[in-house]
């Protein structure tokens, strides 16, 4: 293993990517978004893959009744 690999990050390098204020934890949490030359990976802090996640949930349960109402 190398120097590089086994040294400690600052603060400022572990920041979450998306709200750049919350330090990410240990394992963040991996989100998957679709883009137009495929597929992009973002780390996130716990409190961003929640807000994420609930929001995924919402726009499922938008689609749902759209489907049904036609």
């Amino acid at each position: 293993m190398s120097w590089w690999n086994r040294r400690k990050k600052s603060k400022l390098e572990n920041l979450c990517h998306v709200c750049g204020v919350n330090q990410m934890p240990e394992e963040p949490a991996i989100i998957r978004l679709k883009v137009q030359e495929g597929v992009a990976e973002v780390l996130v802090c716990d409190e961003c893959a929640d807000f994420f996640d609930k929001s995924a949930d919402v726009l499922l349960k938008g689609r749902k009744k759209n489907d049904e109402s036609v």
